[in-house]
């Protein structure tokens, strides 16, 4: 029952270096800190500069991690990732991203053999701003070409290919922002909900009301293959008390104009927090 990670976070020629090595013994068992999981190996580096006057920020990461869930090593997980990313600066808040991420599983299942699979994608994404007249208007824009291809039990795997593409338009009135989201995802599945085709726009709005309180306002239509088309709204508020603690709590509704399938055709959320500042 034992536990160990030892790891760098410096910088060595101008350049932002990271390398961690992590072993956990198999017979460890500590639900209180989830970055320490029983019977894992891992090992990582990860590298960033900033060059072209610093106009242009490179990052680079990979790690290796296997996981041994008996002492027999019957059933052994690894998986090996890889990401990259180029962020330019243009002038001012406008921008422009790259990113590619890989990560590549094996799985050795008793009695089963082994199972691989592989999950990918590639992102660009942006943010420019406008003016009409005298506002301002912020834009971001992001388009997604995402591959999984998951090994699951039983000799079965969860394959899915989809390409989501986002933009968000911010502008202020009186100092407070008001945004237009539009989101499109194109999928080739049909049954999870949270990957299937869907498009939806939305429309938020954060105000004060005094010093301490702060509201949130939303309206949206929801449009999701497979399953259901909806209306929905969103409420929030946030207040500090006593200059220490802040509360934000949330209720949202969608209420299904369009039903395809009765699971989460009409939904209701109300989420709370607190945070207490020392």
């Amino acid at each position: 029952n034992y536990a160990g990670l030892l790891s760098f976070d410096g910088e060595i020629l101008n350049s932002d270096l990271r390398v961690f090595v992590k072993k956990v013994g198999l017979g460890y068992n500590n639900p209180g800190n989830y970055l320490l999981r029983r019977g894992e190996t891992q090992v990582g580096l990860g590298f960033g500069k900033k060059v072209l006057r610093n106009r242009m920020n490179l990052k680079y990461a990979t790690d290796f991690k296997q996981q041994v869930f008996d002492p027999a090593k019957r059933y052994v997980h690894q998986a090996f990732s890889n990401k990259l990313q180029v962020g330019y600066k243009i002038k001012g808040n406008n921008r422009v991203g790259l990113l590619y991420q890989r990560s590549d599983f094996n799985s050795k299942l008793f009695g089963d053999g082994s199972a691989t699979g592989a999950n990918s994608r590639w992102q660009a994404d942006g943010a420019y701003t406008l003016r009409l007249g005298s506002r301002k208007l912020m834009n971001n824009l992001l388009v997604s070409k995402q591959h999984f291809d998951m090994p699951m039990l039983e000799d079965s795997s969860y394959k899915s290919n989809n390409t989501l593409v986002s933009y968000t338009a911010t502008t202020l009135l009186k100092q407070s922002p008001l945004s237009l989201t539009l989101l499109l995802n194109k999928s080739d599945n049909k049954d999870y909900l949270f990957n299937t085709s869907m498009f939806s726009v939305e429309s938020n709005y954060s105000y004060n009301v005094s010093s301490l309180i702060r509201l949130g306002s939303g309206i949206g239509y929801y449009s999701n293959t497979g399953w259901n088309r909806q209306l929905g709204c969103r409420q929030q508020i946030s207040g500090t008390l006593m200059n220490r603690l802040d509360i934000d709590l949330e209720l949202s509704y969608k209420k299904a104009v369009k039903v395809i399938r009765e699971e989460m055709a009409d939904q209701l959320f109300i989420t709370a927090g607190m945070r207490m500042n020392f």
